[in-house]
């Protein structure tokens, strides 16, 4: 409920006021670290059932086009708000502030892109 109750804020705040940027509702999220892939794997996935963490797949990719740079702590500050103090106001100034390419002093960057990628090779067994 919290994550879309925040990605909700998230989607009304760029389009309301950064049209030019990539709706996270429809793109694809990229890591480029394979370190930083496998711990956002574990901290998501880590208590999920099997059948669900096999469900998820890890796979080099070759991308077309534009990527926008993000610091995705500012999205998890958002969700912290959301979820620990029904905080709107705060989760509306995260949501501004990740549209406006502004980081945290330990920032993990998410590649948002709208366009087509290819997969090269399926690196799953690399989660387990």
């Amino acid at each position: 409920m919290q994550n879309g109750a925040t990605e909700a804020i998230f989607e009304y705040i760029r389009k309301n006021e950064f049209p030019q940027c990539i709706s996270r509702l429809y793109c694809n999220y990229f890591y480029v670290d394979l370190p930083e892939c496998i711990k956002m794997y574990n901290d998501d996935w880590g208590e999920a059932s099997l059948e669900e963490k096999e469900a998820i797949h890890l796979y080099e990719i070759e991308i077309s086009g534009n990527l926008e740079k993000r610091d995705i702590t500012i999205f998890d500050e958002a969700y912290d708000a959301i979820s620990e103090k029904q905080d709107i106001e705060s989760a509306i100034r995260h949501a501004r502030r990740y549209f406006e390419c502004e980081y945290n002093d330990k920032p993990i960057f998410e590649y948002l892109s709208a366009k087509e990628t290819i997969a090269q090779k399926d690196i799953s067994d690399m989660l387990k």
